[in-house]
């Protein structure tokens, strides 16, 4: 019943979660972690309650702990997780279970050798960008499109860059975009620019359109 339901719903999601990240453009893990450990410690509470009703507890309390233990099982950060979910549950009676089910879901990813979750996403994200192509002598630049600066609102297309000069990544609020001709920069965003040897002395009126120097 309940049981088989949840499996069912336990796959779904975690399927689709591995499919989110597999695309390289997370959306957040927070809300998913979440879920999918209040999930797997509902099924612990329910299958525990008809196999031993007389130790298993309240389901809900199996819930928090899956939480808890699948969070720092992924992020690494057990105190932390014990500190979201008392906030979240206002219930300082779950501190016992919370602690056994962090450091276990800790101590059980730490035994398996598996890396927390941010450390392997930098490291996906710095392979991806070490793979960019540059000439020989090439300047690999990253800047940031500055509040009122000349380029923000502006097409590519329409910045008159020189030739040499080319935008190959274009980061805006923690998510990387295509560059094309028509992608419209706005403040906040951070430019991966290469610059070849040839024309180095742009780089100067470069930085001023993105508000990082005065003209002049």
């Amino acid at each position: 019943g309940w049981i088989t339901l949840l499996l069912m719903t336990l796959s779904v999601r975690f399927v689709l979660t591995l499919g989110s990240y597999a695309t390289g453009s997370p959306g957040g893990i927070f809300a998913p972690l979440l879920v999918l450990g209040a999930q797997t410690g509902l099924i612990a509470g329910l299958g525990t309650a008809a196999l031993a009703p007389s130790i298993a507890g309240e389901p809900r309390a199996w819930a928090v702990a899956g939480m808890a233990g699948l969070f720092a099982a992924t992020v690494r950060a057990p105190l932390t997780g014990i500190v979201l979910m008392l906030e979240m549950t206002d219930s300082y009676s779950l501190m016992l279970p919370l602690l056994a089910a962090s450091f276990a879901g800790q101590w059980t990813a730490d035994l398996l050798g598996e890396p927390p979750v941010y450390d392997s996403l930098l490291e996906r994200e710095l392979a991806a960008s070490s793979e960019i192509e540059r000439p020989e002598g090439a300047l690999l630049l990253e800047l940031d499109v500055l509040p009122d600066a000349p380029f923000a609102g502006r097409r590519v297309s329409e910045l008159g860059l020189p030739r040499g000069v080319l935008i190959v990544a274009l980061e805006r609020r923690d998510t990387n975009h295509v560059v094309t001709g028509t992608t419209r920069l706005a403040a906040g965003d951070r430019l991966t620019v290469i610059v070849s040897p040839e024309v180095a002395d742009s780089v100067g009126s470069l930085r001023v359109g993105l508000g990082m120097e005065e003209s002049g």
